[in-house]
């Protein structure tokens, strides 16, 4: 996707896009083609050990995939041809659940960005993303089933919090 909806005021995204932050975090739409030139890719790519993130620019599970499918896709495509992929994510927890069974067929790694455990502080600084504590669900469930999940935790904000997150997601955590 281009643009995220989430709002989060630390974003770099906005600045490498070019955009000013109200224009990027207003709406997100589907990249023209991009599964498409996605596929070719993947043509091009199938089998290499390396991992392909799905997205450190704008977040794959924004409202939008409701519809779109792009991620649930994507993830599908990736597998065809033997790709590895990761994913990172604050988003919709309806949304990764749906695919959770896909992401465990699909060999695919879930990172979840943390930075607080505080949910006041989250909705301060990211106001449309999952809560706190969905996202701690996520990876609960998520491990459970057998995925392999990893924790982003950026930017660090107020390091008592950081370290809180440490102690709380841990037990759900494999990175």
């Amino acid at each position: 996707y281009m643009g995220c909806t989430h709002g989060c005021s630390y974003c770099y995204a906005p600045g490498c896009m070019r955009k000013t932050p109200r224009d990027w975090h207003e709406r997100a739409v589907p990249r023209r083609n991009v599964l498409t030139l996605f596929e070719k890719d993947a043509i091009t790519l199938s089998g290499d050990p390396r991992r392909v993130l799905f997205c450190f620019l704008s977040d794959p599970y924004q409202p939008l995939e409701r519809t779109e499918k792009l991620t649930q896709r994507g993830i599908e495509i990736a597998h065809k041809h033997n790709l590895k992929i990761d994913v990172l994510t604050k988003g919709d927890t309806a949304l990764i659940t749906r695919d959770l069974p896909l992401m465990k067929r699909a060999d695919v790694h879930l990172g979840v960005t943390l930075s607080f455990i505080d949910d006041n502080s989250r909705m301060e600084w990211e106001p449309h993303a999952s809560s706190v504590e969905d996202r701690l669900a996520i990876l609960k469930k998520a491990h459970e089933a057998g995925i392999y999940t990893w924790v982003s935790m950026e930017p660090v904000i107020n390091p008592e919090e950081a370290l809180e997150v440490i102690r709380r997601a841990h037990p759900y955590v494999d990175y």
